[in-house]
């Protein structure tokens, strides 16, 4: 409030009222670089006796900072400015203090506590940010990274989360995103590095979004700037997906080669490239969610599987072929699962685990004698069954049969033109207008 009558007009309950202060309050903004922020935290501006002061309300709930703005004006009235000032004015120079030391691991655990989103989201985005930091600051853990087992991961985790937050400048991570891209020469590999780069931190850019900084700022006094703040991200286009598979071919060989010797392996590509499921989805298939007289697969939330998006709970449609491959195998499966494996189901969330992952390893190996050797073959098999309803039935079909949110994505990743898209010259050289190639011909 800068005007004071603006107080002295309401009645003295107004004052008093929450709802009278919650019009009132405000996010401090700065401008840096030409640039435009705002606080997350509401501040509220008081005057009295001709004196105006800013009162930082120290959060971002709009409720306690209007109840907070109640306590400081009857404080105001009844004690007088310096009293006030002495008691709710915060120093500035504490504050920077405090939000110099708040670390990479303070922030995650706030921003974890936090986070509305799923489990894995929220790993995924801290490994990303943690491996920026740590090839930023050069904590190199080795393979001693990956062991989980011994403390060899948790010693290197615990050195990321020691940087301090306020280090993590914009122009550190610039410097990173060029090193990363430049670490490669030729055009493809400087392509993919750019998408990499890109894809690494947007996610860990995740983290500090307003609607997650607005409530760790109750908690933690935070730099300023927060890491990413400025830092432009490109979303270059993805390479199109370019089909490459001759898809009878290939059923034809895994009929030959698979259905007797290794018929997991051989359910595991039919129902990827006949359905078109996830790794995850076909990792928790269970014969329940087969409805062999409708024919179709429904894709659903269990105690074992996940969904990557609420979009993937859906019903897939299959025809009669695949729908009697997998009746054939149903009566000698001892398991609720469709695919059998010696591992056991994951009966947390903790991390990325599959009961298949034995099954998938044979299969991955059989596909790369094949010549597919995309560093992930199932999602190469997806493509081409989208890719194939694309062909037949159109976009709008194969979006709907990916389950994809939007069908920006079918058309942008998954699907590849299946139908030869070319300029008819022969028609042109065989038109009864053409002339003989002698009489147009220059004569040597």
């Amino acid at each position: 409030m800068a005007k004071q009558n603006q107080i002295h007009s309401s009645s003295r309950s107004a004052i008093d009222d929450t709802r009278f202060w919650k019009q009132r309050l405000f996010h401090p903004a700065y401008t840096r670089d030409g640039v435009r922020s705002e606080q997350p935290e509401f501040a509220v501006r008081l005057q009295r006796d001709g004196t105006r002061h800013t009162f930082n309300l120290s959060t971002a709930n709009r409720d306690k900072a209007a109840r907070k703005a109640v306590e400081i004006y009857a404080h105001l009235v009844t004690a007088g400015w310096p009293d006030t000032l002495a008691r709710f004015a915060r120093n500035p120079d504490a504050g920077r203090l405090a939000a110099a030391k708040v670390t990479v691991g303070d922030y995650l655990a706030a921003a974890e506590a936090v986070f509305d989103g799923k489990p894995k989201t929220f790993r995924l985005y801290a490994t990303y940010l943690r491996r920026i930091v740590s090839e930023i600051f050069g904590i190199d853990g080795g393979k001693a990274r990956w062991d989980h087992r011994s403390g060899g991961r948790d010693a290197w985790v615990k050195k990321i989360n020691a940087i301090r937050l306020v280090a993590i400048t914009p122009a550190k991570l610039q410097e990173w995103r060029v090193r990363f891209i430049k670490r490669v020469t030729n055009p493809a590999a400087r392509a993919s590095a750019t998408r990499s780069s890109n894809s690494y931190l947007r996610c860990a850019r995740s983290l500090f979004s307003p609607k997650i900084v607005r409530f760790v700022a109750e908690r933690l006094e935070l730099p300023d700037p927060l890491p990413f703040s400025g830092i432009k991200i490109d979303r270059p286009r993805a390479p199109k997906y370019q089909g490459r598979i001759d898809v009878p071919l290939l059923i034809t060989a895994a009929l030959n080669e698979l259905r007797e010797t290794d018929s997991d392996a051989y359910l595991v590509l039919l129902l990827a490239i006949g359905a078109g499921l996830r790794k995850g989805e076909i990792d928790s298939l269970r014969w329940q969610q087969i409805d062999f007289r409708r024919q179709t697969i429904r894709i659903e939330v269990s105690e074992h599987g996940d969904l990557k998006t609420d979009e993937s709970a859906a019903e897939v449609e299959i025809d009669d072929a695949l729908t009697n491959e997998l009746r054939a195998y149903m009566p000698g499966r001892k398991i609720p699962f469709v695919i059998g494996s010696p591992r056991g189901p994951r009966v947390h969330f903790g991390g990325q685990y599959y009961r298949c992952q034995p099954v998938f390893e044979r299969l991955y190996a059989w596909l790369r004698a094949k010549g597919i050797d995309d560093k992930k073959p199932l999602h190469v098999l997806r493509k081409e069954f989208g890719s194939i309803i694309n062909q037949r039935h159109g976009l709008y079909a194969a979006s709907a049969a990916l389950r994809h949110r939007n069908i920006a994505t079918t058309a942008g990743h998954y699907v590849a033109n299946k139908s030869p898209i070319m300029f008819e010259f022969g028609d042109l050289l065989t038109a009864p207008s053409i002339r003989p190639l002698k009489t147009i011909a220059k004569t040597p």
